[in-house]
Formats: structure tokens, sequence, C-alpha cells
């Protein structure tokens, strides 16, 4: 189900990496490990090795900023 939800972000050119970042951040229960994977998934989709990056990079700062305030 979660991958049909990811090629549902990606199968649209236009707003492509906006979608797929709003899918991203709401998969909050979702382990690090697994949405590491869906950014993977986005880079080999074509969304761009640099937005792909810079999200991983989001998202493991996010995560050390949740981890640190529990």
């Amino acid at each position: 189900r979660l991958l049909g939800e990811c090629r549902a972000c990606l199968s649209s050119r236009r707003g492509e990496f906006r979608g797929a970042l709003a899918f991203l951040l709401g998969l909050g229960r979702l382990s690090f490990l697994l949405r590491g994977d869906l950014v993977t998934l986005l880079l080999l989709s074509g969304v761009g090795e640099r937005l792909a990056r810079w999200l991983r990079e989001y998202l493991v700062a996010r995560d050390s900023s949740k981890t640190a305030n529990h």
C-alpha cells in the first residue's frame, strides 16, 4: 500500500518533489530505516540526487531532534 501511495506521488511530474516530501513527512510512525528506503526509491525514480539527499538529511535531523526532546 505504501509503495502504491509513493508511486502516486511520483506519477505527476509537476509538483513531484513537493508531493513526495509531503508524503514522507506524513510517515512519522514509520521507522527511520523504512523512510530512508523510500528516499532511496525517490532518488532512483528520478526526483534528483540533490533533492533526495537534502530530504534524507532533513529526515535525519528531524529524527535526531525528536529523539533529543524525548
